[in-house]
């Protein structure tokens, strides 16, 4: 099974959410899941939330891909993101 996570922030300043996601996603890659979490890339690069989820049982077998910084005009537009999205889901 395919499972895609989207959340607007993976950054641990942004707490809870950041913690959940990284954890259940982890958790579904470990029952056999093919995991993506996909977000905005505010500061750190990719391979600092890879970091983060090798700390993670499972957190390894998880997919992170980062759009980047919503501006104005993707606020309003998503284009960005989902473009993204299309190359993610099948």
């Amino acid at each position: 099974m395919n499972v895609l996570h989207v959340i607007s922030s993976l950054e641990q300043a942004a707490g809870g959410p950041q913690a959940v996601i990284t954890r259940l996603g982890a958790a579904q890659a470990l029952a056999g899941c093919h995991v993506t979490i996909l977000s905005s890339r505010v500061q750190n690069p990719v391979e600092h939330f890879r970091e983060i989820l090798a700390g993670v049982p499972g957190g390894n077998s998880v997919q992170v891909e980062l759009v980047e910084p919503f501006d104005r005009a993707e606020r309003l537009t998503a284009a960005r993101a989902r473009a993204r999205l299309r190359e993610l889901l099948p």
